[in-house]
C-alpha cells in the first residue's frame, strides 16, 4: 500500500508482529488487592501475621516462582497449590479488586498454598498472575 504526502510517495508494508516464546511461563505474585480485614492482611495493625509468617510467605513465593506453571500445578497440595470452590471460603474481597474488573477474569475458584503448619494463603489466579487475597494464620476462613 502507498499514499502521497506533500508530493512524496510513502510505502507502508505489513507491520511485523513479533511473538516472543519463552522457554517456560512462571507465576507472578500480586499483593495489591488483599482483604481489608487486618487479621488477614499484611497491615501492621494485625496481630496474627508476625515476622516469622512474613519470612515463610516470602520463602514460599520464591519456591513457587522457580518452576514452570504446569510443574507447580502438578505439585502435591502440601508444597504447591490447591483449588477450592468459592463457596467454601469465608472472605471479604477488596472492593478495588471487584471494581477493577479483575474478578471477572480470574479462575472460578480460589487457589490456596500452605505456609507449613503456620497458615494458608488464599489467592485468585488470572493466567500467570496470582493475586494474594488473604493470609489465614488462624485457620478460620475455611474448614480444614
Amino acid at each position: 500500500m502507498s499514499f502521497k504526502i506533500k508530493n512524496q510517495e510513502v510505502r507502508v508494508g505489513k507491520p511485523k508482529i513479533q511473538i516472543i516464546k519463552y522457554k517456560d511461563q512462571r507465576f507472578s505474585f500480586n499483593f495489591s488487592f488483599m482483604t481489608p480485614r487486618d487479621e488477614f492482611n499484611l497491615s501492621k495493625r494485625g496481630k496474627h501475621i508476625n515476622k516469622t509468617i512474613r519470612v515463610e510467605l516470602i520463602n514460599k513465593i520464591w519456591r513457587l516462582s522457580q518452576d514452570d506453571i504446569n510443574t507447580v500445578l502438578s505439585y502435591p497440595k502440601e508444597i504447591g497449590l490447591e483449588s477450592l470452590p468459592i463457596d467454601t471460603i469465608q472472605i471479604a474481597l477488596n472492593s478495588e479488586f471487584e471494581k477493577s474488573g479483575r474478578r471477572e477474569d480470574v479462575d472460578e475458584f480460589y487457589w490456596v498454598f500452605r505456609l507449613n503448619k503456620k497458615g494458608r494463603v488464599i489467592c485468585m489466579k488470572q493466567k500467570h498472575i496470582i493475586y494474594i487475597i488473604s493470609i489465614d494464620t488462624q485457620f478460620k476462613q475455611y474448614q480444614h
